[in-house]
């Protein structure tokens, strides 16, 4: 814990937020969620909660696991046992790939916000679950929380369907979808060999089939990664936690004919702001009546 309290530390002194897994609880008798009895599996949460408590940051209680269904049972028990009844950062459940437990922790007043993960594919069925999936359909519901894809495709990581890298493209894509599919709260982004602190001479240990990723030194200069970083430029210079999605900005969708191509559109309720991004150069046909007066426009490539 002293090695970790650096890293947190170090973290924060960079001007990020440390969001720390507390039960890593995907398959394997190595992960605490899967080994640990419940009171100790509390005991422990309860102990990293209190030890980096005092830093800036959030909290995952459980990461890349199932929660859906009868699974979701136990985690309601833990949440309640670590975070109930006290302020605490926000605390998000990091689901399995493709995976949406609204319903089952809807009630919960400990998960401050919804986490979802898109996962690690670039076909139509993850592109239509990002942009039609059931949190596009769902944040509306109360009680109402940020929303947060917490792990969409990872720059360089092998696509599980086309078994080859995910270029930058296939990362902004799935970045500006998730930021405009929800109310704007905002999003993650990772790449092959720095979320595994990889030398480049191996596979990422867990992951024997996903490639020899590069070094994390030099995976830091992934084109998305640098790009992320206009991402970040963009939102902040305009009042995006005011944005909502709103497909009637546009007349056309283009996503209609070809799903890689759907142009994501939000507005803002006081009718003075509207983003539409489109992952590759097209026409696009917007309402008018959508349009701020007097208006204000600009391109941002």
């Amino acid at each position: 814990f002293q090695r970790l309290d650096y890293r947190v530390e170090a973290i924060n002194n960079a001007g990020l937020l440390s969001v720390p897994v507390l039960l890593w609880a995907i398959r394997g008798d190595e992960n605490p969620a899967n080994i640990l009895p419940d009171d100790q599996a509390i005991l422990l949460a309860r102990y990293m909660v209190a030890r980096w408590g005092a830093t800036y940051g959030a909290w995952f209680l459980g990461g890349d696991g199932d929660y859906s269904g009868t699974q979701a049972a136990r985690w309601r028990t833990l949440g309640q046992a670590v975070f109930g009844g006290s302020r605490h950062f926000p605390v998000f459940m990091h689901p399995k790939g493709k995976s949406w437990v609204f319903e089952e922790f809807r009630d919960e007043k400990w998960m401050t916000a919804l986490g979802y993960q898109s996962g690690h594919d670039i076909n139509d069925a993850t592109n239509n679950w990002i942009h039609h999936g059931p949190a596009t359909r769902d944040w509306a519901k109360l009680p109402h929380r940020p929303v947060v894809n917490i792990e969409p495709a990872y720059e360089g990581h092998n696509s599980y369907s086309k078994k080859q890298p995910i270029t930058a493209l296939e990362v902004r894509r799935a970045l500006y979808w998730s930021l405009l599919g929800t109310p704007t709260a905002g999003v993650s982004y990772g790449a092959a060999g720095v979320w595994g602190w990889d030398d480049g001479d191996a596979p990422t240990p867990g992951h024997p089939g996903a490639g020899t990723p590069p070094a994390w030194h030099v995976a830091l200069n992934f084109e998305a990664g640098e790009q992320v970083a206009y991402l970040s430029a963009l939102f902040q210079s305009i009042e995006f936690q005011a944005l909502r999605p709103d497909n009637r900005v546009l007349v056309e969708q283009p996503g209609d004919e070809v799903l890689s191509e759907y142009a994501a559109a939000a507005s803002s309720a006081a009718g003075n702001l509207v983003v539409v991004y489109t992952p590759v150069e097209k026409r696009l046909k917007v309402s008018v009546a959508k349009l701020p007066t007097p208006l204000i426009a600009a391109w941002v490539n």
